[in-house]
């Protein structure tokens, strides 16, 4: 009788262990940051149970506490990512279309996109290539594309800028803002649409934090 008591709670005590490392995850699946991908196949490693997102780009399922998810959809890149015990908060997964020149009318075709004309939009505005996806940073892109540019103690001057205050740097505009030299460590150069150099009266609708030049960045977010 203790030995079949025993045995109860020794198998009592697994069941337990077993709910306790499991938790339910929800999550969702977009591009372009956006727009949900509509029936998009998550496969959970361990079981290889599938569940699909709905007409949100949500999901739901339950997993291990250190499961991977596979996350698939024609017409998209297939991404893989680990379940993070630690987060509480719903999983927001960015898609990527596939290389393939015919990936966004595929997506559309296989029923993975509902909000077509905005996507349709998008794909044209992120296709344009203006080939700063070469580079490593953004700060290279400037030293590459403006040789005659000086990068001194972490700032840049452009030449012929010689400031009775001593002070020479350029301001960096980012989005129609003004921003610290630092915020080129923070941009991507697949995120930047173009990069133009303002002097004289160009810098002035800029005031006079425009007197020694500005860098004019657009971003795929701001434009």
């Amino acid at each position: 009788m203790k030995r079949l008591l025993y045995l109860f709670l020794i198998a009592m005590l697994c069941v337990s262990n077993l709910f306790a490392q499991n938790r339910e995850v929800t999550g969702c699946i977009v591009v372009f940051e956006t727009i949900p991908v509509v029936n998009a196949k998550i496969t959970l490693k361990s079981s290889k149970k599938i569940v699909t997102t709905n007409e949100m780009g949500e999901f739901t399922l339950s997993c291990n506490s250190k499961d991977k998810l596979l996350i698939i959809a024609e017409g998209f890149q297939s991404k893989k990512i680990k379940i993070n015990t630690k987060k509480t908060s719903p999983i927001l997964v960015n898609l990527e279309l596939s290389k393939n020149s015919e990936a966004s009318q595929i997506a559309v075709y296989k029923g993975h996109i509902l909000k077509v004309e905005e996507f349709d939009k998008l794909v044209e505005k992120y296709s344009k290539d203006n080939g700063y996806g070469r580079y490593s940073t953004v700060l290279e892109i400037i030293k590459c594309e403006f040789p005659t540019l000086q990068y001194v103690n972490g700032e840049i001057i452009m030449r012929g800028i010689k400031s009775i205050t001593g002070n020479n740097a350029a301001k960096i505009s980012v989005d129609g803002v003004i921003m610290g030299g630092s915020i080129l460590e923070s941009l991507t150069p697949n995120d930047i649409v173009s990069i133009r150099l303002l002097q004289g009266s160009q810098a002035a609708i800029h005031g006079i934090r425009g007197a020694n030049g500005v860098v004019e960045i657009k971003t795929k977010q701001g434009s």
